[in-house]
C-alpha cells in the first residue's frame, strides 16, 4: 500500500511539473532582465531641499519652488531566488530649482545628476505572466549643481536611495512595467523590460 501511495504521489508531482503548474528553480528559463525606465517626477534634491526650507523658515526665508526632475535610467537585474533579485541600475536626471533667500536674493539653480544604485527586488507574486514585486536601492549620485544667475558651479557626490513598495511587471519575455515609491527613480517610474 505505501509503494502504491509513493509511486501515485510521484506520478502526480511529475504530471504537474511538466505541465508548467509548479514553478521551481531548474524550471524557470529568466535569469537575467534588462529595463530601461522614466520616471518623470524624480526630486533627487528633495531632502536637500527640505532641510533648507526647515532652516530657512527660522530666518524668515521663503520656501523655495521645487520642481520636479525626469529620470532616465537602464537596469540589469539578476534573478538569484524564485522571489529574490540583485541589479544595478545606472540613469542621469536633470531638473532646476528657484529661491529667494531672506534679502530678497533670487536663485535659479539647474542640476543634473549621474546615479549608480545597487538594487534588491523581492517579489510578492511571481506568475507567468504577472509579478508583483518591491524594491530597495542604495547607490550615489554625481551631482552637479550650476547657480545661473552668478553663474557658478560645483560637483559633488551625494548618498541617495529607493523605496518602492509596489511595482507591477507585465508579459512573459517582453513586457511593461509600473513602479510607485521614493527616492532616485521618483514617485513613480514606468518601462519595459527583457528576461532572457
Amino acid at each position: 500500500m505505501q509503494r502504491l501511495l509513493f509511486k501515485t504521489i510521484t506520478l502526480i508531482c511529475l504530471s504537474q511539473g511538466f505541465s508548467g503548474n509548479v514553478t521551481c528553480n531548474a524550471q524557470r528559463l529568466h535569469k537575467h532582465e534588462i529595463q530601461v525606465s522614466y520616471g518623470p517626477l524624480a526630486r533627487t534634491q528633495v531632502i536637500e531641499d527640505a532641510l533648507t526650507t526647515y532652516i530657512g523658515a527660522f530666518v524668515g526665508d521663503p520656501p523655495p519652488r521645487m520642481d520636479f526632475s525626469n529620470f532616465y535610467a537602464a537596469t540589469y537585474r539578476y534573478q538569484v531566488h524564485r522571489r529574490l533579485a540583485i541589479s544595478v541600475t545606472s540613469g542621469f536626471t536633470s531638473g532646476s530649482t528657484y529661491k529667494i533667500d531672506y534679502s530678497h536674493t533670487k536663485s535659479f539653480y539647474r542640476h543634473s545628476n549621474k546615479t549608480t544604485a545597487f538594487e534588491t527586488k523581492f517579489s510578492y507574486v511571481d506568475g507567468r505572466m504577472i509579478s508583483l514585486y518591491a524594491i530597495t536601492g542604495l547607490g550615489l549620485h554625481i551631482t552637479r549643481v550650476k547657480n545661473q544667475v552668478i553663474n557658478e558651479a560645483k560637483t559633488y557626490p551625494l548618498l541617495t536611495c529607493q523605496l518602492t513598495p509596489f511595482g507591477i511587471r507585465i508579459g512573459r519575455q517582453f513586457g511593461g512595467f509600473a513602479e510607485i515609491g521614493y527616492g532616485y527613480k521618483g514617485i513613480v517610474n514606468f518601462g519595459i523590460s527583457a528576461r532572457f
